[in-house]
């Protein structure tokens, strides 16, 4: 039996709406009632709602829909049960997602005051340099995204930060922010990270001291996760398919993610993994990611080395969101 006879069968009637990929159904949705976003595709054995997200083949609809285990669908449908083995699965993984912690109030207060100021300092040929990777007033808006114009050497203790002393001057450190674009993770309402991106290549993003450097998350879609490094790049992602992945952007190829990430990973059918198509995004990509989460799809820029570069060059962002979609859901 057929996914199509499957669905008809159960009372759900489909009509034809186009012939790509060996013909497409379209009809109410059996889980959210969605009238128009159902789609089936016999050819591939594939179902997906674009509402609700519920996905699958003839197996997965027996399991979501009827409740049946793996080994009742199989036995419904008249083929054998797969067996198979991972070794990794009897790995104990050395590796626990961290519990994060918000930084102090006064140092929350002290950012939402410098984020306000540099909001309306942003040079036009930093804001065209935004435009040509996708990131328009909305976005950038939206994102409290501003300009910090000079370096500042300031109080820690004035920002709630205890005192340090420099080992090579043997004083008292101060707090520094450097120039250049600044980016604030906001949870809640409440600054709780900024990084700087420099115009210098050295060093070129800076976290300021007493941040909190956990990923900053977009959370849309619980089906779909797509992995970037910088946020710049993560907030150009959810701009452009927001109603179809959501975006987690690391702030570089090494971090790790913390708890919250960690289960809206966990709870994810498929993870687009778009490090950037470096040595150390390539590294990542093919060692710790694969080791620690099975549903994990290398899915790198076809232009560029990051969503914002490939977009520069002519990308179109959503369609290669939407083939990566088709590629391993539908």
């Amino acid at each position: 039996m057929n996914i199509l006879d499957l669905i008809t069968k159960d009372g759900y009637i489909l009509k034809r709406q186009a012939s790509t990929h060996g013909g497409e159904y379209a009809g109410s949705c059996p889980w959210c009632g969605g009238k128009d976003r159902f789609r089936v595709w016999p050819e591939k054995k594939r179902y997906w709602c674009r509402q609700c997200g519920k996905h699958g083949d003839c197996i997965q609809y027996l399991k979501d829909y009827k409740g049946l285990t793996y080994r009742q669908a199989c036995h419904e449908l008249n083929v054998a049960p797969k067996t198979s083995w991972n070794f990794k699965t009897f790995q104990k993984s050395d590796w626990t997602p961290r519990q994060v912690k918000n930084p102090e109030k006064l140092w929350q207060h002290k950012a939402e005051e410098f984020v306000k100021k540099s909001q309306n300092n942003i040079p036009v040929k930093i804001k065209e340099w935004l435009y040509k990777r996708g990131l328009n007033d909305k976005v950038i808006k939206k994102g409290r995204l501003g300009w910090n114009s000079k370096d500042l050497y300031l109080s820690r203790k004035v920002w709630g930060l205890s005192d340090e002393i420099s080992d090579q001057t043997k004083k008292l450190k101060k707090l520094w922010i450097p120039q250049g674009l600044v980016i604030p993770y906001i949870v809640n309402k409440k600054i709780i990270r900024l990084r700087i991106r420099r115009t210098s290549k050295d060093n070129r993003y800076i976290i300021v001291s007493g941040s909190d450097t956990r990923p900053m998350v977009w959370k849309t879609i619980k089906e779909v996760v797509m992995i970037v490094e910088s946020e710049l790049d993560g907030f150009l992602v959810h701009e452009k398919a927001k109603d179809l992945v959501s975006v987690i952007s690391l702030g570089n190829a090494q971090s790790r993610p913390d708890k919250y990430s960690h289960k809206i990973l966990k709870d994810a059918s498929v993870i687009f993994l778009a490090l950037d198509s470096d040595d150390a995004g390539a590294k990542e990509s093919w060692q710790w990611w694969p080791e620690h989460y099975e549903n994990i799809v290398r899915w790198p820029c076809p232009l560029g080395k990051d969503p914002g570069e490939g977009f520069e060059m002519g990308l179109d962002v959503r369609v290669w969101v939407e083939v990566g979609l088709m590629e391993f859901i539908l």
